[in-house]
This record gives C-alpha cells, sequence and structure tokens, in this order.
C-alpha cells in the first residue's frame, strides 16, 4: 500500500476545494432539503453565511488533518466500541445508524446518520479518503452488510467483517430454528395462542413483527418502541450485558414460557436461564452473510486483519 503521508500530502489542498464546493452547492438547493443546522436555527435575520456553514458542517464528518491511515468502522456493537479503541497509530471514524437518542459512543471520531445506499457509502469512502473499511454492525444489520461490500469494491478500499459466531445448541436446549421473525410470529400463533407468555429479545424494530399475535408478551430494549405493537405487552428499558442471575429472576417474576431470540451471538445469560427451565427458544437464523476474504471473529483478530493490510502492499490485500 502506498505510503500514506504520500496519499495525503495535499489534503487541505483538497479539503479547501470540497468546502468550496459544498458551499456552492448548498448555496443554490432548495433549503427544505440542503439546510441541517447542527443546532437550532435563530431568527430569521441571521446571516446567510452561517446558515451554509452548518448545513456544511451537517453534510462532513470530521477528517483527520494528519497523515495516518484512515479506518471508517460500521458500528453499533459492542465489538465496534473495542475495536475503535484499540486500533492506537490510524485515524477511526465510527459510523452509528442513529437508531437510538443515547449511543453508547466510542474512541475517537464519530458520525451519525445513513449514507444513502451503495452510492452515498461509494462517495464517502473516496471523499473522505479511507483507507480501510470495517463492518462490525449488528450479524442481523444485512442491508447495510450488503452495501458495505458493494461500496468498498467499487473504492477500492479492502473490507474487514467482525462477526462474532453465533450461538451453538447445547445438551438440554429445546430449539425451534426460523429463518425471520414472521416465521418465529406464524409459529407461535399456531401452537400457543394467547395462552403463551413471551420473552421477547428481537430489539424495539422487531417487535411489530407479532402485532397481531394474541399472546402476553415482555419485550426489552434500550428506547420503548413505536406502534404497531401487541396488545399486551410490557416493556422493560435495559442495555447489556446482562447476568445470569439478573435473567433467571426476569423469566421467573414474568412466569415465561417461551423465548425468542435472533441468533446474535456473545453472552448467553437468557439461553442458560432458560435451558436451565426447560423453556422452549424460537431461534431466528442469521441472514447470509455477504462474501469477503477477510471475515473475522473477534476484535483482536480484527486488530491484527487491519495492522496486515498495512503491512502488505496494494497487490496483496
Amino acid at each position: 500500500m502506498p505510503d500514506p503521508a504520500t496519499n495525503h500530502q495535499h489534503a487541505e489542498a483538497a479539503e479547501h476545494a470540497a468546502t468550496e464546493q459544498a458551499l456552492t452547492k448548498h448555496g443554490s438547493a432548495d433549503n427544505a432539503t440542503a439546510e441541517r443546522p447542527l443546532t437550532e436555527r435563530g431568527n430569521a435575520g441571521r446571516s446567510a453565511v452561517i446558515d451554509r456553514l452548518n448545513a456544511l458542517a451537517a453534510d462532513w464528518s470530521p477528517i483527520p488533518s494528519d497523515s495516518r491511515p484512515r479506518v471508517l468502522i460500521l458500528g453499533g456493537t459492542s465489538g465496534a466500541r473495542a475495536l475503535a479503541g484499540s486500533l492506537p497509530g490510524f485515524a477511526v471514524i465510527t459510523s452509528l445508524a442513529g437508531r437510538t437518542s443515547s449511543p453508547l459512543l466510542p474512541a475517537g471520531d464519530v458520525r451519525i446518520g445513513g449514507f444513502g445506499g451503495v452510492e452515498g457509502l461509494t462517495g464517502y469512502l473516496r471523499a473522505h479518503r479511507i483507507d480501510a473499511l470495517v463492518d462490525a454492525t449488528h450479524p442481523f444489520a444485512a442491508t447495510i452488510s450488503a452495501n458495505a461490500a458493494q461500496a468498498a469494491s467499487r473504492a477500492g478500499v479492502p473490507l474487514v467483517v467482525l462477526r462474532r459466531p453465533g450461538w451453538v445448541e447445547q445438551p438440554g436446549d429445546a430449539w425451534h430454528h426460523v429463518r425471520d421473525l414472521e416465521e418465529a410470529a406464524a409459529l407461535l400463533d399456531g401452537r400457543r395462542g394467547s395462552t403463551a407468555r413471551v420473552f421477547l429479545t428481537t430489539g424495539r424494530q422487531g417487535i411489530a413483527a407479532f402485532a397481531d399475535v394474541d399472546a402476553w408478551f415482555l419485550a426489552r430494549s434500550v428506547e420503548p418502541p413505536e406502534p404497531p405493537m401487541p396488545h399486551r405487552l410490557e416493556v422493560v428499558l435495559d442495555r447489556g450485558p446482562f447476568t445470569l442471575e439478573g435473567e433467571r429472576r426476569l423469566l421467573d417474576e414474568h412466569r415465561i414460557d417461551v423465548l425468542i431470540s435472533k441468533d446474535s451471538g456473545g453472552p448467553d445469560a437468557k439461553l442458560v436461564a432458560a435451558r436451565e427451565r426447560g423453556l422452549p427458544v424460537v431461534m431466528v437464523d442469521r441472514p447470509p452473510a455477504a462474501a469477503t476474504a477477510h471475515t473475522v471473529a473477534s476484535v483482536a483478530e480484527a486488530v491484527e486483519q487491519v495492522h496486515r493490510l498495512f503491512r502488505a502492499g496494494p497487490n496483496d490485500r
């Protein structure tokens, strides 16, 4: 790979040109879509120049001005946060989807919000001179993972996928594998109906799939879910990791008789507690992963892979 210092020797001039171009763009665009100030707009008499700069700042994440290799992490997971803090010597930018109002922020620079599909992410990789892309999103974030694979290929940026291993069924487990949440809802509705007391651990965005199921649900999420929702729903607002003793208590206090979960991998206290109680588990299998030459299962492996990319020549990546 070329010397990063050589790659960035004209960074200041390029950023100045990009700024001028973006200001021109925002100055001529429709105000309803072009102006997205970082802070609340003041009185109508505020200077148009300030408005333009606010809109520009909303569109452009911080770009490090040094010559360190630049790594973009698609985050939102504990692994992504750990990785961001484990890459000294690199200029790290973590991108978060913005689905929670108070996310746990990683080390380094952070941008929040989508890219606008494959084209938008490809443009970002090029405009911000990203040297390596790491997909450390949730195993069920299939769309952004597919976009990352395509954008990295188009931009000529090496891609590392950090994906922790899925759970493995153990002796004593009673798992029922399904392809998606809709199949899980149909299975629950057909087999147990209104008598079921369900612990739903699919995240708040997965609750809508069970809106028409006549059962009692306990759902756990970081923030309150939005409609549609099941008629009989109790929500526990909490953020993991969760302890085995806490999961045992939760199952017992709410008299849970079935657990529904996505195969996210990682800590499995809820599965252990369900196994101890002989509870059936409806397990949503992971979607197919995008093919990539650099898929790793741990933060340590991801750190090693990123370093290896910069030790190798451009033809070896």
